[in-house]
């Protein structure tokens, strides 16, 4: 289909042959009429003469001829350029060709220099529409953000589709603190569903506060009694150089406050006992003195 003059024979002995069943000046005389009947907008040659109608014998070519013969007198340039394009590839052109039509039909022919590459994919992303045939796909749309460096707007995205975990995957590239913001919005969307996954996500960002608060809320004492305990023992570990704590949540690393890092702890210890006291006051109400003596 795409070398529609030729014919191609094999043999026993695996051999291909092209036979070319016209002839070439005959092609060339018949793509250059072609060519200036749609510049002109006229036949330059009557058809007894025109080597065009007796080239284009098939039923692709005679499609071609009709569509010309269509073609207004005064026809558009795009009318133009696409029946510029089906000559060419009817006729197997090179894809040199091809390309200055795509160059032509471009933003008014205009070459963009290399520092005008960002403004122009930016732009084509903005003039394709949200939906619809032409949109271009999620997965598309955010990789077209992403080769431009424009990773918050593809996070925001993403998170309005709801797909977190690539969101979450490329907040980083924004900011730490974005990614932490990011990570606490998707904690608390989830927090009614997956409180477990809820509260991994808010120590994951740095805020035990509310990972304690998620567990004491739906009454898992044990789990908010638990996470009081590691931050408080994560903030004392990490006074003393060259020590690490396997529970240490993702906290941002600050210089050394006395004075601070004493009212720090001081907090997380009445955090911790509030927690303890209040699953005490969960085992006295259902009868349980034991366990609430050892809380």
């Amino acid at each position: 289909p795409m070398r529609p003059f030729f014919v191609v024979s094999s043999s026993r002995d695996t051999t291909l042959r092209f036979w070319n069943v016209t002839h070439p000046h005959q092609l060339v005389q018949a793509k250059f009429e072609l060519v200036a009947r749609i510049a002109l907008g006229r036949n330059i040659l009557d058809s007894r003469t025109a080597a065009a109608d007796k080239v284009l014998c098939g039923a692709h070519g005679r499609r071609i001829l009709a569509h010309l013969g269509s073609l207004p007198l005064q026809a558009t340039e795009e009318h133009k350029l696409s029946a510029f394009e089906q000559v060419l590839s009817f006729f197997s052109e090179r894809a040199g060709f091809r390309d200055i039509l795509a160059l032509r039909k471009s933003e008014g022919g205009k070459v963009r220099r290399a520092d005008q590459i960002v403004q122009a994919h930016m732009a084509e992303i903005s003039r394709k529409p949200k939906c619809g045939a032409s949109a271009l796909n999620p997965a598309a749309y955010v990789q077209a953000l992403c080769k431009v460096g424009e990773f918050r707007t593809a996070c925001e995205y993403l998170k309005q589709r709801g797909e977190w975990s690539n969101a979450l995957a490329l907040a980083p590239a924004v900011s730490m603190d974005y990614w932490r913001k990011l990570t606490n919005q998707f904690a608390e969307s989830t927090a009614i569903a997956n409180a477990g996954q809820a509260a991994a996500h808010f120590l994951a960002a740095g805020d035990s506060d509310r990972a304690v608060k998620l567990f004491a809320e739906r009454g898992e004492h044990d789990a908010a009694l638990l996470v009081a305990q590691a931050d408080l023992e994560c903030e004392s570990k990490q006074s003393a150089p060259g020590t690490e704590h396997p529970l240490q949540p993702a906290v941002q690393i600050r210089k050394a406050n006395p004075k601070k890092e004493a009212q720090q702890r001081q907090a997380l210890v009445r955090r911790r006992d509030r927690v303890a006291r209040d699953q005490a006051s969960v085992y006295l109400e259902t009868g349980r003195p034991a366990l609430a003596a050892t809380a």
